[in-house]
């Protein structure tokens, strides 16, 4: 079910934590040379994958990028804070703080760049709250006159 809702057999904790249990000690079960015969069979014809990918820093660094990019078309901005997306939010602040160490892939800028990042955090500058807050009550009273 897993597979053919979500296209591969990727399964975060987040998601379904169970199963990611399942699925980690299938693996572990693998490297071990203890996984039965037929069932690594079936799972392989489901194009189950051996070696986790979930822990590959470009695969969560890219996921990231989606879910910042997602944020962008629902708000408008990049400017992510900790009581709106927590997870999201500190993965914003360590790009930047990568980008003050030049330590960010250029790749990766140039990526953040295609969508507007502010690589200066602004989320602590009160003229840019009160242009937030300004711009809810103009949404306020649209909405309610």
């Amino acid at each position: 079910e897993f597979k053919k809702k979500n296209g591969h057999c990727r399964v975060r904790q987040k998601t379904d934590r169970c199963l990611a249990k399942w699925v980690d000690r299938q693996r572990q079960l693998w490297r071990q040379g203890r996984i039965h015969e037929d069932r690594k069979e079936k799972l392989n014809s489901i194009g189950f994958e051996w070696e986790s990918i979930l822990n590959d820093k470009s695969w969560q660094w890219q996921e990231n990028y989606l879910h910042l990019v997602e944020f962008k078309k629902k708000n408008g901005h990049c400017r992510v804070r900790q009581k709106t997306d927590r997870c999201l939010a500190k993965w914003v602040d360590r790009q930047r703080q990568l980008w003050r160490q030049g330590r960010i892939h250029e790749d990766r800028k140039e990526k953040l760049n295609s969508i507007g990042f502010e690589w200066e955090s602004i989320l602590n500058d009160k003229s840019w709250q009160w242009q937030e807050n300004y711009l809810h009550l103009v949404e306020f009273k649209k909405k309610n006159g």
